[in-house]
Order: structure tokens, then sequence, then C-alpha cells
């Protein structure tokens, strides 16, 4: 299994803005488990470039993970943790 840290380059899975890209920029213990931070990359609908996004890991997927169909999906391959950096 693949584990992925600070300076990552991620998509964000937004439900509605479609894969935003972002970089991660942290990686926290919260109380619920753990949040990933990142900046988004790249203008998406709501989420403009420099925007700051805090999320579950469960939302934040490492680019080298998705892999874009010649139609308008996308299919995500799982495998992969985030690991917290100190």
């Amino acid at each position: 299994m693949a584990s992925f840290g600070n300076g990552t380059k991620a998509y964000y899975d937004s439900m509605r803005s479609g894969l935003v890209p972002c970089i991660v920029t942290e990686i926290r213990n919260a109380r619920g488990g753990i949040e990933v931070h990142a900046r988004v990359t790249a203008n998406r609908y709501a989420y403009p470039r420099g925007d700051r996004i805090v999320s579950s890991p469960s939302f934040m997927i490492p680019r080298s993970h998705v892999i874009r169909a010649r139609s308008f999906s996308a299919r995500i391959i799982g495998g992969y943790t985030w690991t917290v950096q100190p």
C-alpha cells in the first residue's frame, strides 16, 4: 500500500465541482481521525486558485491514483494512505 504525505499533488473530490487539483500542505491528527489540509492549484467553479481546503482523507486522492478516461468520468484506484509527518 502506497503512503503519501506533505507536498503530494492530489485531487479533492468535491462532488459538484469534480476533481479539484491541489497540493497537500499539512496532515494532522484530529479528534475524529486525520485531517488533510491542501491548497488549490487551479480555478474550478467554487474553488479559486490559492483557496485552502480542509478535508477528511477519503475525499483527498493522490494524482497517481486517478485514471482519466476519454469520457467525462475518472476512475479512482484505492490502496493508498495519508501519513502524519512531524
